[in-house]
């Protein structure tokens, strides 16, 4: 006699909502957090340097 298993019962688990949940949440927190080093970006935000590699030559004949 073979036993049937009823294919709820045979998977793994249940309907995927919690999963879904997850995926949200993590999702909201990503975008949270990625605006706040965007922010925090703006507001270290550095001038831009005359010279390259960021060094400024001082102009010539003035005793600097």
């Amino acid at each position: 006699m073979e036993k049937t298993i009823l294919t709820n019962k045979a998977r793994q688990g249940g309907p995927g909502r919690p999963v879904l949940f997850v995926l949200i949440i993590s999702l909201l927190i990503a975008g949270v957090v990625w605006g706040a080093v965007a922010i925090w970006g703006e507001t270290i935000d550095l001038p831009a340097a005359d010279g390259p590699g960021g060094i400024t030559a001082p102009a010539p004949g003035t005793g600097n």
